[in-house]
């Protein structure tokens, strides 16, 4: 096997038990967390995935989504959930044909397709739960967590930020917290992004995987790396993307949106800086650096 993590040795011995005729078992790091404990295990005549997760409220998340909302989006659209183990945090799941997006070179016309179709799939996904107070409750404490988190980030890397951007960060909070009550809620997929989507190019079919973030809260987020990351530089992704999800932004959600990159930038300068990535940490001053001043 190979990567920087084994897979646990109660957790090896359970796969075995749940799947014989085990072959062998080859490591698939996350591109973000190359120590991410998931794993593809190669049987005689397909492979499964086998994740351990990285705590109890995560695997929850994770198993709820697989039982009930991945289901939802239809065959080949997500993997199915084939086993798992509480005490252990174990999810096994099938494999999705095709390549993860991320670093995938498609086509311009396949990209798009990819985009349009990720698109539909997003809104499938946040239609599945129905609005209630307790999910607009949910998703203003979710904003709460966030900004409160932001204040801790901040002193971390105090040092790396302009005055313009603590301005944008502080001027993030208010607006999240002014506009939350307000926004449309629903499930989200919570790490929507070409890392967590899988292209079966010979099908034209797009899958979602990674659940593990997923829950009730103000939907736009979901949009956050995309806006982020790829659309100021491909606007025709968003257009495609857009297309697919059925509708545009409000004034409101296009705000709130530039709000959540400035939070979600500054929650990467920390990690970036705690993990002495300076490729990283030069990636998220570039977005507070473009979306700060929209905020002012």
């Amino acid at each position: 096997m190979t990567g920087n993590v084994m897979m646990p040795p109660e957790v090896e011995l359970w796969v075995k038990r749940k799947v014989p005729g085990m072959e062998f078992i080859a490591d698939a790091p996350s591109p973000r967390r190359p120590s991410s404990r998931v794993w593809r295990v190669h049987l005689r005549t397909h492979s499964v995935y086998v994740k351990v997760s990285r705590n109890a409220i995560r695997y929850q998340h994770e198993v709820y989504a697989y039982r009930h909302a991945a289901a939802a989006l239809g065959a080949g659209h997500a993997p199915r959930l084939l086993d798992t183990d509480p005490r252990l945090g174990v999810i096994m799941t099938s494999a999705l044909p095709g390549r993860r997006v991320q670093g995938l070179t498609l086509r311009s016309a396949q990209e798009r397709s990819a985009h349009e179709l990720a698109g539909g799939l997003l809104r499938r996904w946040h239609e599945l739960e129905r609005p209630d107070p307790a999910v607009r409750a949910r998703a203003i404490a979710d904003v709460d967590e966030k900004v409160h988190a932001a204040a801790a980030h901040v002193s971390q890397v105090s040092h790396l930020l302009s005055d313009r951007h603590r301005s944008g960060i502080e001027r993030a909070g208010q607006v999240l917290r002014l506009l939350a009550p307000y926004l449309p809620v629903g499930f989200r997929h919570g790490d929507f992004q070409a890392r967590n989507w899988q292209w079966d190019g010979a099908e034209r079919v797009l899958g979602l995987f990674d659940f593990e973030n997923s829950g009730s809260g103000i939907t736009v987020e979901d949009f956050v790396w995309l806006a982020a990351d790829i659309w100021p530089s491909q606007p025709h992704l968003q257009v495609a993307c857009q297309a697919g999800y059925g509708r545009d932004f409000s004034a409101d959600e296009v705000r709130a949106l530039d709000a959540y990159s400035v939070l979600a930038a500054l929650d990467d300068l920390q990690w970036a800086h705690r993990n002495a990535d300076g490729a990283e940490v030069a990636r998220a001053v570039s977005i507070l650096e473009r979306v700060s001043p929209r905020l002012s």
